[in-house]
């Protein structure tokens, strides 16, 4: 009955363990954008790069599709192209490059929805797949000044074996500011002239040789 106890006992406190062990080691997926915040003028053209972090590095859990909202303020943003893949390390959803995935992107007001399907294998996903990555490239044109955010609704994040995966969304924000002024061309022109003007009026009156010389 001791032994029983003693091992009923040993046994809840390997489980709390174990729990912990997890929790702490646990990666939370979050999907973003890089940079977070983005200060421009007005008629500028910007890009944001949609990225997820917390993926296995070369093992699972890789992504195999994700399907998502990215909305924003069409009064002061509009939407100018979206390109898929991340620029340093390649579509990671077409972990081999073979032009294979189904990217559909698909705009509305005040919005816009980005949905990618890799056509890898699982292995392929799980081994060759690094653990954060950009999704997509956003790029922008300001329309007026103005602070629009940019807010990110995961409808489906799949692993490489169709199974959803949880993550967390983190909002990015494009402010467009009317742009100050430098000094003009023409009033430039016209102090460099006045300057040389002055400087030339002194070498004449040097020059001039006074009455009675």
């Amino acid at each position: 009955m001791r032994n029983m106890m003693i091992r009923k006992t040993l046994l809840g406190a390997f489980s709390v363990s174990l729990a912990l062990f997890n929790a702490e080691t646990a990666q939370a997926i979050l999907v973003a954008f890089d940079p977070g915040e983005v200060l421009v003028g007005v008629g500028a053209p910007v890009e944001v790069a949609l990225t997820i972090s917390g993926l296995g590095d070369f093992e699972a859990p890789s992504l195999g599709a994700f399907d998502l909202d990215v909305s924003f303020d069409p009064m002061v943003l509009e939407l100018d192209s979206v390109s898929y893949g991340d620029p340093v390390v390649g579509d990671q959803l077409d972990i081999l490059g073979l032009g294979f995935p189904l990217s559909i992107t698909t705009p509305f007001v005040g919005g816009v929805n980005l949905f990618e399907l890799s056509f890898n294998t699982v292995s392929e996903l799980n081994l060759l797949q690094t653990g954060s990555f950009t999704l997509a490239r956003l790029s922008f044109i300001t329309r007026m000044a103005g602070t629009s955010s940019l807010d990110i609704s995961i409808l489906a994040l799949a692993d490489a074996e169709g199974a959803p995966l949880s993550a967390d969304a983190a909002s990015g924000r494009i402010s467009a500011i009317s742009a100050v002024g430098e000094p003009g061309t023409l009033v430039l022109l016209a102090v460099a002239l006045g300057a040389a003007s002055r400087v030339g009026l002194r070498s004449r009156r040097r020059a001039t040789p006074r009455a009675g010389w």
